[in-house]
């Protein structure tokens, strides 16, 4: 079980896996089920990151270089809105913000 944290589960997910565990006799389809269930969280979270990683290309090619901190058009977008999308994104440690 020590591998499901770097899998990325959540604790409750490690919890029913433990349960499953505890009832060898047991069908294993839950397991099965539960391991489907992180994969289409896994999913989700990538289409997350690759719409935060256009958002953040979006926003450096807004802004070139030598102009004055004043004139920077990523402190200017990111100060009226930050997610010009309108969609929730992960941030680097996991959390889901809205922007």
């Amino acid at each position: 079980m020590r591998n499901c944290r770097t899998l990325g589960m959540t604790l409750d997910e490690v919890r029913q896996l433990l349960s499953f565990r505890d009832n060898p006799a047991g069908d294993c389809s839950g397991v099965n089920k539960l391991v489907d269930e992180h994969m289409e969280h896994v999913a989700t979270r990538i289409t997350s990151l690759q719409a935060l990683q256009k958002q953040l290309m979006d926003l450096r090619r807004s802004c070139t270089e030598g102009r004055e901190v004043s004139d920077c058009q990523i402190l200017h977008q990111l100060n009226v809105g930050g997610n010009h999308l309108g969609e929730e994104v992960l941030s680097h440690v996991g959390r889901s913000h809205n922007h």
